[in-house]
């Protein structure tokens, strides 16, 4: 949700961060807010690919609602890297054009 707001309300801020979106969400983002698409980074900004992936190593075991923005809410969410998936699929059900996997 902050990258959505960020996105939204930051010129300086790039669509092609969206890494469960990929290329074609990037594109439809770009369409919208008017900013080029650029090339999306598989990759989570400030994490490895290990530590952002279904992989990461997790902080806490969290047993609340499955849902990224309450996870979040719960100390910053249940994974070692802040920036990676959490994967309780919030995006997906967020944005219908999110692809899965």
């Amino acid at each position: 949700m902050g990258y959505a707001e960020a996105v939204v309300g930051n010129p300086d801020v790039a669509v092609s961060m969206c890494a469960p979106g990929k290329a074609p969400v990037a594109e439809k983002i770009a369409q919208i807010t008017g900013k080029a698409a650029g090339k999306v980074d598989p990759r989570s900004p400030g994490c490895s690919a290990r530590e952002a992936g279904a992989k990461a190593r997790g902080k806490f075991i969290y047993t609340g609602v499955m849902d990224c923005t309450a996870a979040v809410l719960a100390a910053g969410g249940d994974k070692s890297c802040e920036y990676g998936c959490l994967g309780y699929a919030t995006c997906m059900r967020a944005c219908p054009s999110t692809p899965s996997g």
